[in-house]
């Protein structure tokens, strides 16, 4: 069976941006999104992405209030699904150091399990986001540049010695 990835994030602590997901296979995700109960609003961009990717997002709100009342929804949230699936790997997005404590106890249960600041740390979406940038861009492209820096370091005067000087030379 395949690894599943379950992203948790403490929304109370850091919030997220689920447009990177677009280059990620949502099929290895569940993300489930923790708010207190006196957050009253989510942004419109987090409300769209949500509908976008249905069934793997959950919206989990936090009915009581106190000190780390959130944290021990995701504790509990992990200790359940663990159960569930010893195939999952679980990321606590947060930037609340709280959360090593509970993940060093995990690994010595053999529950896979890291806390990342951002929701772009996590490597199944880091590994994604890291293509080269030749990758990224068309071929014609790199080549047009590159006759274009060939051509600017070839002249004998007025060679660019800043970056910026580098770019409006391009450009232009």
């Amino acid at each position: 069976m395949p690894k599943m990835n379950v992203i948790l994030v403490d929304y109370e602590n850091v919030q997220v941006n689920l447009d990177i997901l677009r280059s990620v296979n949502i099929e290895d995700l569940e993300i489930y999104i923790f708010i207190g109960k006196n957050q009253k609003n989510i942004p419109v961009e987090l409300a769209d992405n949500i509908l976008k990717l249905k069934s793997k997002v959950q919206l989990i709100r936090i009915e009581g209030t106190g000190k780390d009342a959130l944290d021990f929804h995701i504790a509990y949230f992990i200790g359940k699904l663990s159960k569930e699936n010893e195939n999952y790997f679980f990321h606590i997005i947060s930037k609340d150091t709280g959360f090593d404590v509970l993940i060093e106890y995990l690994k010595k249960e053999k529950i896979k399990c890291l806390r990342e600041e951002k929701i772009e740390e996590v490597p199944i979406i880091k590994k994604n986001e890291a293509i080269p940038i030749t990758k990224k861009l068309k071929a014609e492209t790199i080549l047009q540049k590159a006759k274009i820096f060939k051509e600017i370091l070839e002249k004998s005067s007025n060679k660019p010695k800043k970056e910026k000087a580098l770019i409006s030379q391009m450009i232009t």
